[in-house]
């Protein structure tokens, strides 16, 4: 698998490319982005990653032309995954856009090497097999999921959450945590902007809402998807 790494930080290149080698990527780094957008097609990348914090503008113009270029030389010829490297200034409607352009995950620079290790999880489907159980709601309509995976980032201390999903309904998403202590300060009417959720092998950036919290270890969190 290839990914291309587009950022002008040198010591976030070394962490980034050092996490993607390791989970099997071979990786070719841009320091300018327009003469990446170039050579996009002939690179045929599996994953895109971007510093947003570098190319403030011309990370939109990158994400909406690879979403709809075909690779001549690549044999699924299929879009590229995009991560958005963001920092703490990375403002909610920059986030909105994100949201609306597909991206598919959004990752604060800050955080650790495990945490990006868990995006990569979501976004590439190859890295991680979870099954869902399908759980029986009156009235609803079930949609059903063969491989859903989600993750977030808890805004009341930027760390990102893992876990698995139990069941996604109409937007409804029960999510059990791996570790309850990530989430003991959430509370319901809680938004969540830095999310990634893949469900059917579609894989998106998107915001979610706090509807309930769990009463203890065992039940699960469960929250509006919005995006």
């Amino acid at each position: 698998m290839k990914a291309l790494v587009i950022c002008d930080d040198d010591n976030l290149i070394v962490k980034l490319t050092s996490i993607l080698e390791r989970n099997g990527y071979e990786c070719i780094i841009y320091h300018w982005l327009l003469k990446a957008l170039d050579n996009v097609e002939e690179i045929a990348p599996h994953l895109v990653i971007i510093n947003g914090k570098d190319y403030p503008r011309h990370w939109k113009t990158f994400v909406q032309y690879t979403s709809c270029v075909q690779y001549s030389s690549s044999i699924e010829k299929t879009a590229p995954k995009v991560i958005l490297i963001i920092d703490k200034d990375f403002s909610l409607d920059e986030k909105k856009k994100a949201q609306i352009l597909g991206i598919n995950g959004l990752f604060p620079s800050e955080c650790s090497d495990k945490d990006f290790e868990s995006v990569l999880k979501i976004v590439n489907p190859g890295l991680i097999k979870k099954e869902i159980k399908q759980t029986n709601h009156d009235d609803d309509e079930k949609i059903v999921v063969s491989k859903a995976s989600f993750i977030f980032s808890n805004p009341h201390h930027n760390n990102f959450v893992t876990g698995k999903v139990l069941s996604y309904a109409n937007n409804n998403l029960e999510f059990l945590q791996d570790n309850v202590n990530q989430i003991k300060d959430v509370v319901v009417g809680d938004k969540f902007l830095t999310c990634s959720l893949r469900y059917n092998d579609n894989v998106k950036a998107v915001t979610a809402i706090v509807e309930k919290v769990p009463d203890n270890i065992s039940e699960p969190l469960v929250l509006k998807i919005e995006g």
